[in-house]
């Protein structure tokens, strides 16, 4: 009996050491499967979580310091009710642009200074963990400026939310966030659904980045050529809602069409990792960054001025600007596409020739 129960606890030892040393297993798999896919995950969390945030304060900024509107016209306008007040949302929406309009250019110069060397940099030393850990010291300290224009909400203007927000992140070399002036998409646009609508937004671009990826590159096996003409399109097709939305509901719409257009940016630094050797990722990346730090600083004041010039006819004009330029990306993938297809076949009617060179070489020698 005695035996019998030492030989049933010596089999749930072994059973328990065999189970830990799985889920032992398992831990350090993970680890090793796991780089920096939690930094980045949460640094687009915290900057997703912010942005409303800012955007309302924005707004509230512009109407109660820079224009210096009283608070009943500014509570009507932040409370989403300015049927009554539409010239001075109009306003406020001017103003913004026009913050808009030189913060970008000035957050672009710092970030462009520093890719120019940090790619060959980072692969001449391998150190690379300090240029994860600066963007993220640059937003803390935007995210502190905030609180201190909440803390002086009637005496800082919106300049002063402008330069500490983005302009002092920047010389971190934060992300450059590319920022249009198309906060009234329709008429009776509120800063309370502008809220909602960008909460979803960014909702969506969550789950499509999690589950495009899975549906594209695991189950389909699609190559990264096809994902960028499928994210252009999807935007060109969202934008074409947006800029004919005449309520809410479509303006939704446009975000779940365009659920999986953020895959555009991994689709293309992924393709751009594969067409260089892998001694020159890195200088690669750092062109890649140079062009969207670029890219900004010349689109968003030319976008702003588009806004402020066709608020008052039509102010969905911007988004049929971005249509424009998306079909142009559009044809230009396509011809990437063929041109790397028609490529392909030459190396392989290159490689069968030779191939049957060398097999008839080798039969005359046999012979």
């Amino acid at each position: 009996m005695l035996d019998k129960t030492f030989t049933n606890e010596t089999a749930k030892q072994k059973d328990k050491t065999v189970y830990s040393t799985i889920i032992r297993h398992k831990i350090n798999k993970l680890r090793d499967v796991i780089t920096i896919e939690p930094l980045a995950g949460f640094y687009q969390l915290g900057i997703v979580l912010s942005k409303p945030a800012f955007s309302n304060l924005e707004f509230e900024k512009a109407c109660r310091v820079n224009l210096g509107y009283n608070d009943t016209v500014c509570n009507a306008v932040l409370a989403g009710n300015h049927r009554n007040f539409s010239a001075e949302n109009k306003n406020i929406q001017i103003i913004i642009s026009k913050m808009h309009s030189w913060q970008q250019p000035v957050q672009s110069i710092i970030p462009l200074l520093l890719i120019l060397f940090m790619g060959s940099f980072s692969d001449r030393h391998k150190w690379r963990k300090p240029f994860f850990i600066l963007p993220i010291i640059g937003d803390i300290l935007g995210g502190l400026g905030g609180i201190l224009c909440v803390v002086n909400m009637k005496t800082w203007p919106l300049e002063v939310q402008g330069v500490l927000e983005k302009i002092v992140p920047s010389l971190f070399g934060s992300q450059n966030l590319l920022i249009m002036a198309t906060t009234a998409y329709i008429a009776d646009w509120t800063v309370v659904d502008y809220t909602y609508f960008l909460t979803a937004h960014s909702t969506l671009t969550l789950i499509g980045n999690l589950l495009g990826l899975c549906l594209f590159v695991k189950i389909l096996g699609t190559g990264d050529l096809l994902i960028l003409l499928i994210t252009t399109f999807t935007r060109i097709v969202s934008n074409i809602i947006l800029g004919c939305a005449r309520s809410s509901f479509v303006l939704y719409i446009s975000n779940v069409t365009g659920i999986v257009t953020k895959l555009y940016r991994t689709a293309k630094r992924a393709y751009a990792t594969k067409i260089v050797s892998p001694e020159d990722i890195g200088k690669t990346q750092s062109l890649l960054s140079i062009t969207e730090a670029i890219a900004p600083a010349v689109s968003v004041p030319l976008y702003n001025v588009i806004y402020v010039n066709t608020i008052q006819v039509f102010p969905g004009t911007t988004i049929f600007f971005s249509v424009y330029i998306y079909s142009i990306c559009s044809c230009l993938i396509i011809w990437m596409y063929y041109y790397k297809k028609d490529d392909k076949n030459i190396k392989e009617k290159e490689n069968f020739y030779k191939q049957g060179r060398y097999n008839q070489i080798d039969s005359e020698n046999y012979m």
